[in-house]
């Protein structure tokens, strides 16, 4: 495509670089390159920034670090370093084997809890309020198995 155009990195823009950024702006993509980075392409006496990384939303641009690495790559195009400085949360839930029966033993361990469950999460005013409440109901334990 050859897109020269002096927001990644080049001297100058040219007509594919405009037409790049018109795009990129079109598409409601972000633009994650460094300006200030070496060149993402080297060989003998050329050198270039054709090596583009673009994300969807706006949210990587301020947690993203991203930069060229002077590793020797066996290639003229150099390694590029993208690093997500964000936390993800995993959760896991436990999953019951219901096909199998259980359901009696499930309402004889459930309908006597069932006032006081209403009452405690009626009074939760958290999230945690809420986890505890969750953590503390045990009737699927009791009557189903697990599934693995």
């Amino acid at each position: 495509m050859n897109a020269h155009s002096t927001i990644w990195g080049y001297p100058n823009d040219s007509p594919q670089g405009n037409a790049m950024e018109n795009f990129i702006s079109s598409t409601n993509l972000h633009l994650l390159n460094v300006k200030d980075a070496g060149p993402t392409f080297q060989q003998c006496n050329s050198k270039g920034w054709p090596d583009l990384t673009l994300s969807i939303g706006q949210h990587l641009l301020n947690t993203t670090s991203w930069e060229v690495l002077e590793n020797v790559s066996f290639s003229v195009h150099n390694f590029i370093k993208i690093q997500l400085n964000i936390k993800v949360q995993s959760h896991s839930y436990t999953r019951f084997k219901t096909t199998y029966g259980g359901h009696k033993k499930f309402i004889q361990n459930f309908k006597p809890n069932v006032n006081s469950i209403q009452q405690e999460i009626n009074s939760c005013n958290s999230k945690e309020d809420l986890d505890k409440v969750t953590s503390n109901f045990q009737a699927c334990k009791r009557s189903y198995k697990a599934k693995k």
